[in-house]
């Protein structure tokens, strides 16, 4: 194979994943939602309807990102959709409500509502 034909090749290659990387990124999706969550992408969007597409928590909406979906780490249950900082923020206080209370009674002390 000739250097003009290996690139004409990759240049074909570059345009096919073009293409397809919509229907790649969907299909990435969908079997993440099911293998993680045990969801398939139309329920996902009824929870995320449910909610008004607002986070759960903060009742914010994030036009850069998808909610992510909150479960129990140990049951694995969906409990709902979050918004990356929510979602963030519950996983960093090991989704401990005594935690959560800890943290929002240490704000209010500081002067935070």
């Amino acid at each position: 194979m000739t250097q003009e034909q290996h690139e004409k090749r990759l240049a074909q290659q570059r345009r096919r994943r073009a293409e397809n990387s919509g229907a790649r990124a969907a299909e990435a999706r969908k079997q993440n939602l099911k293998y993680k969550f045990g969801l398939s992408v139309e329920e996902y969007d009824r929870i995320s309807a449910a909610q008004d597409h607002r986070c759960a928590i903060c009742r914010g909406v994030d036009n850069n990102y998808r909610l992510a979906v909150d479960h129990d780490h140990g049951t694995g249950q969906v409990r709902g959709l979050l918004c990356r900082g929510c979602n963030t923020g519950i996983g960093g206080l090991k989704d401990s409500p005594l935690l959560l209370e800890a943290a929002a009674s240490y704000l209010r002390r500081y002067g935070k509502s």
